[in-house]
């Protein structure tokens, strides 16, 4: 990782998800001069911000790439083609973390 020149907290909702713009001092990879980074009461992950500028297209993709690796593992597909996910590919965790997802969802787009 190159060093960082700003870290800010785009979205939170409190012990639930942490949504952080990380900007670098020199692009990562030669490429990405910014990444997403989630974290928080779930898988935490990190995605370029070329397809989700703003902080709600983030959330919503974090949440279809993730429950891209829910619909994988309860169909038993192959995670190698799924966005990984740092948890054990359980029907078990895979059911609790399809639950996270719709919390999120609610909390971006209550509707």
């Amino acid at each position: 990782c190159p060093p960082l020149r700003q870290v800010l907290l785009a979205y939170g909702s409190g012990g639930v998800i942490g949504l952080f713009l990380v900007r670098f001092a020199e692009p990562a990879g030669g490429v990405d001069d910014a990444l997403w980074v989630v974290s928080g009461d779930l898988p935490p992950a990190y995605f370029v911000t070329d397809e989700a500028p703003t902080p709600l297209e983030a959330l919503a993709l974090y949440c279809d790439l993730v429950d891209g690796w829910v619909e994988t593992v309860l169909d038993h597909g192959d995670l190698d083609e799924a966005f990984p996910v740092e948890t054990e590919p359980t029907e078990e965790n895979a059911k609790a973390l399809r639950v996270r997802l719709c919390s999120i969802r609610q909390l971006i787009s209550p509707t």
